[in-house]
């Protein structure tokens, strides 16, 4: 693993925080890809695309664990709903490595390469593998849009829908951001400026708009029709 160590990095209060657990409990094993100061995920060299060789940073990923993690770790492409579709580099550690617990880490120098098709809502992730046996993704705040946490393989802002929706249903504002950071989302319902969290739906055609700030200072509005049976 090329990395650099970051030390005890401490996280903000919005974020859970593993502590060690008493007696014989099962130890707590949870990486987090944290944006204090740090922006996520970066490509530093290449593009996004099928057979082509690109290189990401990761920076910082944080063990809020109750134990060193020394497990395995590889950059994957999941779908739209984050199934994972195929491993896209080699394990990021290397013999020996490991992430203490309460410290922090950034991975750079990762190579990847996509073989399979690349579909529309495809996304680049880091995983982790559990003492269990299960393949888990690294987690993150998803209300924090001032990080990747995930990089998308089409670079577009996304409203987040589900596939169908009924009466009395509630909709979540919450976006599936392109590959900049995000500075500030001014969102409307039906044309009507809202600063709730979640709207009750009803029967009929609705849009739902978010104005976009990045931090660039570049602005888009992003626009998304449901229909609620």
């Amino acid at each position: 693993m090329r990395s650099d160590s970051f030390g005890a990095v401490t996280p903000s209060s919005r974020m859970p925080w593993a502590v060690s657990p008493p007696g014989n409990a099962k130890k707590v094993e949870f990486l987090f890809l944290l944006f204090t100061n740090y922006y996520g995920l970066s490509v530093t060299e290449g593009t996004i695309a099928k057979g082509e060789t690109f290189m990401l940073e990761a920076a910082v990923i944080y063990n809020m664990g109750s134990a060193d993690y020394s497990g395995d770790m590889k950059v994957v492409l999941v779908d739209k709903n984050g199934n994972w579709k195929e491993d896209i580099s080699e394990n990021l550690f290397e013999e020996g490595d490991s992430i203490e617990s309460g410290y922090g880490t950034g991975i750079s120098e990762i190579e990847c390469t996509i073989n399979g098709d690349i579909a529309f809502g495809d996304r680049v992730a880091i995983w982790y593998l559990l003492s269990d046996g299960t393949w888990t993704p690294v987690k993150y705040d998803a209300t924090n849009y001032d990080g990747i946490w995930t990089l998308a393989c089409v670079d577009v802002t996304l409203i987040k829908v589900k596939d169908s929706y009924k009466a009395g249903d509630r909709f979540e504002f919450s976006l599936i951001p392109c590959n900049k950071r995000i500075s500030s989302v001014t969102w409307s319902f039906d044309g009507k400026s809202t600063t709730a969290d979640l709207v009750s739906l009803t029967s009929g055609t609705h849009t739902v708009s978010a104005a976009i700030t990045y931090v660039d200072s570049t602005k888009e509005t992003v626009n998304q029709t449901i229909i609620v049976k």
